[in-house]
């Protein structure tokens, strides 16, 4: 009931002449009653009378276990950790709640504990029932004779209305609150009894008690105040601390006056309690605090990725385990390696000419083997808002021009195509329906005329990748894309021939992911998708970004183990991927001889620029490392005269020599049923005589056998268009006669050049 009812019929009953107590007044004093007869051990059917009365205020209360369930399950300050689990990101602090993080009575000082006794319960240990009688007999008199309404709850009693009770209940002045305290209050210690019993309690209190400036719990508030462990308070910080919860607004942050006078209160109260002589109080009041942290700003290292895990937890855990569960949440973050990577970001950016307009970047470190994130860089600086600095670019999709086009080549390579076909770069347009006829072009606007597939994928020409495309067919390349780890690209309806040059746009963390794959011979390393993202014809990994993580009380709550692998790729494809990428002296007729993609050690790399100078971007990759750079503006607005191999390439390559410094030389590889043959540069058929020869890798099977075309009756399905499979009813299927060059398995030669049947095998009918 309300006091300002409880007083108005107080007043009421004087007035009438009477000093009639209240029924509320009779209810507190008939529990008081049953208590004491309680403690007294007095048999049951002296308290029959009362009983009705203590069922009636008990009936809603939980159990004594359930307090403790509250104190360990009740918010708690989330924490983020790299690798080591040494270096702190991040602490999250609950927008409702606070900070928070449970410690054990044993790294509680005893000069905090015997403070917090002294002041507000100082008959904790002896106390019966663990009801602070004389506190509430004095509390009790003062409201019955109109006076200042005063506390007089005990440590105990305090702990049950901090945990159980909601905040409207909590703060009102009503006996029914005081009743339910005294009930439960008796309960609990009859269940945590003795002086262990106590101290559990105490220690509960300790860790749920509001010390104001959004602490909650003595390590939070030796934090706030003093910046160190509770552990480690001296006398002087821990009777500082423990006046506090009585007036949380007379601190040493927001009121150090009052705070140093309540200090000297609760030296006062110790001397005469003996938990301290006088000599100690007079050297503890006089010695010198350090200043309180200071406050404002976030404190966050490596903050995109901390961001990147949030989203994470919240999906697995949700929102309110994230924001007050007390995680220990331990990542894959190499914190060494993340701090280089952002200077290595932050001082190349910051070193271009104004001419560039280039204002920021990110970098994307993977471990291909277990697809762990090691670094995440998603901006030159977090809290740089004239670059958008909060905006993680490692996650944005961006167009990724010509850093695309490996995918393309991976889907023609599982085809048949091979780094020795042949390819015609001229001017070349290509049909769309009811539009202009589409006519890409170089980056360099030339024609190179003919060469191997090796040397147009290495030199990034533009023309040979649409031809390429336009022979796969575009949803080879989108589907390969996906099955690499692309999660973007879903509308099939507003992407053409461009996608090869990288005109859909894809996050640099997906990306670098994809690259991933080629660098670990095509087994994509990582967790399982969760279940409510998985989609058909997507990835079923993602990349690994935590290690581990507990709950409030310790328990584990995931534990990485090592990475689940699947195979997506063949690894010939892969290793004909690395193989083009890593040739420099394939790139350098587009790129010198010299050009920031070359490393100390053999690496893979592609380079992509997009219209307008918009995005800039490098991948690459050895067995060991995959990095992936990216070089814009936020805002999409058009570099200067920039490109990949001048602005993300140099970048790159500092990343990866970082890298290498922690890392023993390895090689890529060649993994088995792979040949070296030499063949006809013009037909891609073993050599006649006379001809220009090189000699390229090939998929074993996929190797010419022959320099003479033979004839070959070849089954195409008229509804796909495509190869006739056995599920293709018979009249759906016609014969085409080709004259091809023969390969080990029984196919042809795949060219660009001269007319060839389709490549891929008919999606319509499928097995009943």
């Amino acid at each position: 009931m309300p006091p300002t009812i409880i007083i108005r019929r107080r007043n009421e009953g004087r007035r009438h002449g009477g000093n009639k107590v209240t029924r509320v007044v009779q209810v507190l004093l008939a529990a008081l009653v049953v208590l004491g007869l309680a403690i007294a051990g007095v048999t049951a059917s002296s308290i029959l009378a009362f009983i009705g009365a203590y069922s009636y205020f008990a009936r809603d209360l939980p159990v004594p276990e359930q307090v403790e369930e509250r104190v360990l399950t009740s918010f708690q300050t989330t924490r983020i950790y790299d690798r080591t689990g040494q270096h702190l990101l991040y602490e999250v602090i609950s927008p409702e709640g606070g900070d928070r993080t449970i410690v054990p009575l044993s790294d509680i000082p005893i000069y905090l504990r015997q403070a917090t006794i002294a002041l507000e319960d100082r008959t904790f240990y002896t106390n019966p029932g663990g009801v602070n009688v004389e506190g509430i007999v004095r509390a009790f008199w003062n409201n019955l004779h109109g006076l200042p309404v005063q506390g007089g709850s005990s440590i105990t009693a305090q702990l049950v209305r901090n945990v159980v009770m909601d905040p409207e209940e909590r703060f009102a002045l009503s006996y029914e609150r005081k009743i339910k305290e005294v009930i439960l209050s008796y309960e609990l210690t009859q269940r945590y009894s003795g002086r262990e019993g106590r101290d559990r309690i105490l220690e509960w209190y300790l860790n749920t008690v509001y010390y104001g400036n959004n602490a909650y719990g003595v390590e939070a508030a030796a934090k706030v105040y003093f910046g160190k462990h509770a552990k480690d308070l001296s006398l002087a910080e821990a009777t500082m601390l423990a006046n506090i919860p009585q007036y949380p607004a007379k601190n040493p942050i927001d009121n150090p006056q009052d705070a140093k006078a309540r200090q000297g209160l609760t030296l006062k109260a110790m001397v005469e309690q003996g938990y301290i002589t006088a000599e100690e109080a007079d050297a503890a009041y006089r010695a010198e605090l350090p200043k309180p942290p200071e406050r404002g700003g976030i404190r966050i290292e490596a903050p995109h990725f901390v961001m990147y895990i949030l989203k994470a937890l919240e999906e697995r855990y949700g929102k309110r385990a994230v924001y007050g569960g007390g995680l220990k949440v331990i990542t894959t973050l190499d914190y060494d390696l993340q701090n280089t990577v952002q200077n290595i970001v932050t001082s190349t950016v910051r070193s271009w000419p104004a001419s560039a307009n280039a204002h920021n970047a990110a970098a994307v470190v993977i471990r291909p083997t277990t697809g762990e994130i090691l670094a995440m860089v998603g901006s030159v600086d977090y809290f740089d808002t004239s670059i958008d600095g909060q905006c993680n670019m490692a996650v944005e999709p961006r167009q990724p021009g010509s850093s695309f086009k490996p995918y393309t080549y991976a889907a023609a390579f599982e085809q048949g195509y091979n780094p020795a076909t042949m390819v015609e770069d001229k001017r070349t347009a290509f049909g769309q329906p009811f539009a202009a006829p589409y006519v890409p072009e170089n980056f360099d606007r030339s024609y190179h005329g003919n060469m191997p597939l090796r040397r147009a994928l290495a030199c990034s020409y533009n023309i040979p990748a649409v031809l390429l495309l336009n022979r796969i067919g575009i949803d080879s390349a989108v589907d390969m894309a996906h099955r690499l780890g692309i999660t973007t690209i879903r509308d099939r309806t507003s992407i053409g021939l461009s996608v090869t040059l990288g005109a859909a746009e894809i996050p640099l963390v997906d990306h670098t992911y994809g690259f991933s794959v080629f660098a670990n011979h095509g087994v994509m390393a990582g967790v399982p998708v969760p279940p409510q993202r998985r989609e058909p014809g997507y990835r079923e990994l993602d990349p690994v970004c935590i290690l581990q993580v507990t709950d409030g009380r310790g328990r584990v709550l995931d534990d990485f183990l090592g990475p689940v692998r699947k195979q997506v790729l063949d690894p010939q494809v892969s290793y004909q991927i690395w193989s083009v990428l890593s040739d420099n002296a394939a790139r350098t007729p587009a790129f010198g001889p010299v050009n920031a993609l070359v490393a100390s050690r053999p690496a893979a790399a592609k380079t992509g620029t997009t219209n307008e100078n918009w995005d800039c971007w490098t991948m690459g990759f050895n067995p060991q490392v995959t990095v992936g750079v990216w070089v814009g503006n936020a805002d999409h607005s058009p570099m200067g005269s920039w490109y990949g191999a001048i602005a993300a390439a140099p970048i790159w390559n500092q990343i990866m020599e970082q890298c290498f410094k922690s890392l023993a030389p390895v090689d890529y590889i060649q993994p088995p049923q792979m040949k070296w043959v030499e063949v006809d540069l013009e037909t891609g058929a073993l050599p006649g005589s006379g001809k220009t020869r090189v000699k390229d890798v090939f998929a074993e099977g996929w190797e010419p056998v022959s320099n003479k075309k033979v004839h070959m009756d070849i089954a195409i399905c008229r509804a796909s268009g495509k190869l006739a499979t056995p599920d293709c009813p018979p009249d759906e299927v016609e014969h085409r006669s080709y004259d091809l060059y023969p390969t080990a398995n029984g196919q042809w030669v795949r060219s660009l050049k001269d007319p060839q049947p389709p490549t891929e095998y008919c999606d319509v009918h499928k097995p009943h």
